[in-house]
């Protein structure tokens, strides 16, 4: 024997789907109109955001959000980042070496860089991902780290 699967839900609480979605449709059809009432109005014209993009935080597009929020209100930051810095780091430490004139082998001082930065691209949101160094591209490069 099937069992009604409202069975132990009281009859007033109890909605169709028609019900439903004919009170959302009232109630977006209300919300528009008082918005359109708001605007006609003046309602929107001393706002000094009318007419520019909204700026929108990439932590939004992460699935870490809650946590990484969590990490900003505490002033700590999320280990990706903390990465990102050592990386932008070992970057100048290198660029400072060729500067003042110490003999530098590009190819080998960018391997262990290039390994933190799979580490990071691991990491940290997809956004944020960055390519490997190149020994030739090391200064244009790090102006991306900055």
């Amino acid at each position: 024997m099937a069992k009604d699967k409202n069975q132990f839900v009281p009859g007033e609480v109890r909605e169709s789907s028609e019900e439903t979605r004919y009170s959302e449709v009232q109630v977006s059809s209300w919300l528009d109109e008082a918005f359109k009432d708001f605007e006609k109005g003046g309602g929107l014209q001393d706002n000094p955001h009318k007419g520019k993009p909204q700026a929108v935080d990439d932590a939004h597009h992460n699935e870490n959000y809650a946590l990484n929020s969590i990490l900003k209100n505490a002033n700590v930051l999320p280990p990706w980042l903390e990465l990102q810095h050592k990386i932008r780091d070992e970057i100048k430490k290198v660029l400072d070496a060729l500067d003042s004139g110490k003999g530098v082998d590009l190819e080998t001082a960018v391997l262990p860089i290039n390994e933190q930065i799979k580490k990071y691209n691991l990491s940290c949101p997809f956004a944020m991902q960055k390519t490997r160094i190149f020994p030739e591209k090391i200064r244009k490069q790090y102006e991306k780290w900055v």
